[in-house]
């Protein structure tokens, strides 16, 4: 009730009827007996029976205050053992690499299963930007081959005056001539003749100016022979074709005898292109008979050419027929 101090509980105010026994023998006490029958019931209140304010718990807590303070002690004391074991702190510092490594390598397994994840699934994550729809290729029938080869001509006063221009050629070509052109002039400057146009396909049309010159049979063989072997060491991929010297007509009206000496002749003509033929079989080179469809009776027909010496364009058709058997 309200206002009332509780009283403590008194032990004292239950009896407790017990019987011990006051019987001495040999002076000694005898131990006692209780009689549990008579023991009385001890009675609870009820309204205390809750009533925890009135309980005395300071031997709890001072038992509790005393533990801790011995739990803490041991607790320092154990990590400071550990503070000076070097070898727990090494286990302690590989526990701690593993899991890093760990940590590490699943991160790498997650990235790579959401990637296949993606990949399989074929994800187009640009929304805003839509991959446009493929373009259907039309077939070109009109488009023309294209050729790769580099295509080379060398060669003295007939060549000048092929313009290759006039035929509509369809492969890349450059035409290196010069009058008086001589095998020599060749040899004392390769690169200038040869190497700057990286050729694949070389056709090699000399020799005319150097008979002219008197230049010996076997000193044109062995000047081009030089032509080829150095040709083959700075461009191993370059194929080298030797063509015959072409006829000439000196029954024709319009010959000039200026061109040429007067006692060159087509005997002379013959001889080199004979020992072109024979270094050709020799080397395992191609050698292009273009002499063979420009000669008549010994002769150049004079259907292919104007003034006995130079070809008009007839003749270099004639010519350029048999370079397109190999070109082609």
């Amino acid at each position: 009730m309200a206002g009332k101090k509780k009283k403590p509980y008194s032990y004292d105010s239950y009896n407790r009827n017990t019987k011990k026994s006051t019987n001495k023998k040999n002076n000694k006490k005898e131990k006692e007996i209780e009689n549990l029958e008579d023991t009385n019931t001890i009675k609870i209140d009820d309204e205390r029976l809750n009533d925890y304010e009135t309980l005395d718990t300071s031997f709890l807590e001072g038992r509790i205050e005393k533990k801790v303070k011995k739990n803490s002690k041991i607790k320092q004391k154990i990590l400071t053992n550990l503070s000076d074991n070097e070898s727990l702190k090494k286990v302690i510092f590989i526990k701690k690499l593993f899991f890093c490594i760990s940590l590490f390598f699943l991160i790498l397994f997650l990235i790579s299963v959401v990637a296949v994840f993606v990949k399989n699934m074929n994800l187009d994550l640009s929304i805003d930007n839509p991959k446009p729809a493929p373009v259907e290729k039309k077939n070109n029938t009109n488009t023309k081959k294209v050729i790769d080869d580099n295509y080379l001509f060398i060669g003295d006063n007939n060549l000048v005056r092929f313009n290759f221009g006039d035929y509509g050629l369809d492969y890349h070509y450059v035409n290196v001539s010069e009058d008086d052109l001589t095998t020599n002039d060749i040899l004392l400057d390769m690169k200038k003749y040869v190497y700057d146009y990286n050729p694949t396909k070389i056709f090699i049309s000399v020799g005319l100016s150097d008979l002219d010159d008197e230049v010996s049979v076997d000193k044109i063989i062995s000047n081009i022979s030089k032509i080829v072997k150095q040709t083959n060491i700075n461009r191993p991929y370059a194929e080298i074709y030797i063509q015959s010297v072409y006829p000439i007509n000196k029954d024709i009206e319009e010959y000039d005898d200026e061109i040429i000496r007067d006692d060159l002749d087509n005997d002379d003509i013959t001889e080199l292109n004979t020992a072109l033929k024979d270094y050709c079989n020799d080397k395992d080179l191609t050698y292009v008979d273009t002499y063979s469809f420009l000669v008549e009776d010994g002769k150049l027909n004079e259907k292919y050419t104007d003034n006995g010496i130079y070809l008009n364009k007839d003749g270099y058709e004639q010519v350029l027929k048999e370079i397109n058997k190999i070109v082609r």
